[in-house]
């Protein structure tokens, strides 16, 4: 079943507060001159803080539905029939009929490698384009900076996010999971916004 329109707007509302503070975190980082924090603030380019946090808007929902397709096509936990139990005869009855979850390891690596190897990719590449668009208004630019800067922001995506996705896969549920990758995408978002300088 897909995420509940509550799940979407809830999810998608925090991860724009977050992603507008990493962008303004990242500003103020990349800016700083040694001066003062009202005049750092006075430099902050609010028009890229918007671009960062809206696009929130569009990753949360692809997100969000992503993981749920891909938790019914490879669960992450499944029911297994719980051997563990006594073996007396009365015992045997209620053993037949309990069940364990069992972590699925196998396929938390392949949702793994599907997130960040396609997911990952697309959304990237859309950002890069959609940034360089708003900035420039130059979709023939926009393409170049794609192709120009893709490769290193997945070169240094693949150093974070496998790790922060295995384990958000492992011990979240899908609802849970953006509130995870927005908190470590303040992060991501300060390398964004520096190397966008």
């Amino acid at each position: 079943m897909a995420p509940a329109l509550s799940v979407f707007a809830f999810n998608s509302l925090q991860a724009f507060v977050l992603r507008g503070f990493g962008n303004v975190l990242g500003q103020a980082i990349s800016s700083y001159d040694h001066s003062s924090y009202h005049t750092l603030f006075a430099k902050l380019d609010f028009f890229t803080v918007i671009v960062f946090a809206s696009w929130a808007l569009f990753y949360t929902p692809v997100f969000l539905l992503w993981n749920s397709f891909l938790d019914k096509r490879y669960p992450t936990v499944v029911k297994v029939p719980d051997t563990s139990a006594p073996e007396s005869k009365e015992a045997k009855k209620e053993k037949e009929a309990a069940t364990k979850d069992e972590l699925q390891r196998g396929n938390v690596l392949i949702k793994t490698v599907l997130t960040e190897s396609l997911l990952s990719t697309v959304m990237n590449g859309i950002f890069v384009a959609y940034f360089t668009y708003m900035r420039t208004g130059d979709p023939s630019y926009a393409r170049q900076k794609v192709q120009s800067d893709l490769p290193d922001i997945q070169t240094s995506s693949m150093k974070l996010w496998p790790i922060v996705t295995y384990i958000s896969l492992v011990y979240l549920p899908v609802e849970r999971r953006m509130l995870v990758r927005s908190l470590v995408g303040i992060f991501w978002n300060v390398y964004l916004s520096i190397a966008a300088q």
